[in-house]
């Protein structure tokens, strides 16, 4: 389900636009039929896996519990109104620059801890990746024409922020129903550091210390007698001048002093985790996690 987006975050994400707000693909004007479009679609905080999820990439992200707002600016772009739909039909996805992703690595190559997180500005550089039924499409940049597999198109500058692309991107690769794990080996031997991109996304989805309720830079403490934030006490689309990737804490209610707040199913959570956190990702014909990805210890 598609969440639309306020004027409000429009705006903002206008504003950060280096582009002016115009097609990030094709550099048309707004008169062009332009839309606003998410790089990855807003998750449900009510469907106990993508609250699970949610609660993951902030603590991975450095975040505050319940701040993650897929509505900031961060995480919307531009683009014309028949391109966006194929975006959002999976017909083609952005892919960072190898030398962003490396930097969400650590020297030995595992991703950054929580208190490392890199905090990364832009603007930055994009390609587009074309994922199926596009080999009859021809893209117009400007005064130049571009067929598939599109590689003549150039690198593509935006404001939006490398970890929301790298999760769409690592989401779609590990999706059976979207890319074949033909494609993804391909890919793989093309883009090799693609396999970074689905370890770090494991990395930030997956795994949260048993103790990071108790951290208080996750969920700090509510001091005695406030009532704690609720779904009914802030707007959908607020979003901090400061950070604009946050909201306030709204989804769960902070702890107070001397007390944390767990999930009921947050062993299911920790099921889900890998015990490991040497993990890297290959695509093969056996023993495969999510369409094609094993974990190779």
């Amino acid at each position: 389900m598609a969440f639309p987006l306020s004027q409000g975050a429009i705006s903002r994400a206008e504003a950060a636009d280096p582009n002016g707000g115009r097609c990030l693909i094709e550099n048309c004007s707004k008169e062009h039929g332009v839309e606003p479009c998410y790089v990855q679609p807003r998750l449900l905080a009510t469907e106990v896996g993508d609250k699970h999820t949610m609660d993951s990439l902030e603590y991975s992200w450095g975040m505050q519990r319940g701040t993650l707002n897929f509505s900031t600016r961060d995480n919307v772009f531009f683009v014309g109104s028949s391109l966006k739909r194929m975006y959002e039909m999976h017909s083609w996805i952005l892919m960072p620059e190898e030398s962003i992703v490396g930097q969400y690595l650590q020297r030995d190559l595992e991703p950054h801890e929580r208190e490392s997180f890199p905090l990364l500005e832009g603007p930055f550089k994009y390609r587009l990746l074309p994922i199926r039924g596009m080999e009859n499409v021809v893209i117009t940049h400007q005064h130049t024409t571009h067929v598939y597999p599109f590689k003549t198109l150039p690198s593509l500058t935006s404001h939006i922020h490398p970890r929301f692309v790298i999760m769409a991107l690592a989401r779609t690769l590990v999706s059976p129903d979207i890319v074949e794990r033909s494609q993804v080996r391909a890919w793989l031997e093309e883009y090799p550091y693609f396999g970074e991109i689905g370890t770090l996304y494991i990395d930030w989805a997956g795994q949260c210390p048993d103790i990071y309720l108790s951290d208080p830079s996750y969920v700090p403490e509510q001091v005695d007698g406030a009532d704690a934030l609720d779904d009914s006490d802030v707007d959908d689309e607020y979003e901090s001048d400061a950070d604009g990737t946050v909201t306030p804490p709204r989804r769960q209610p902070l702890a107070r002093k001397g007390t944390h707040v767990y999930p009921s199913s947050l062993s299911d959570l920790h099921k889900s985790k890998p015990t490991c956190r040497k993990l890297r990702f290959r695509a093969c014909d056996t023993g495969e996690i999510s369409g094609g990805w094993t974990m190779v210890y």
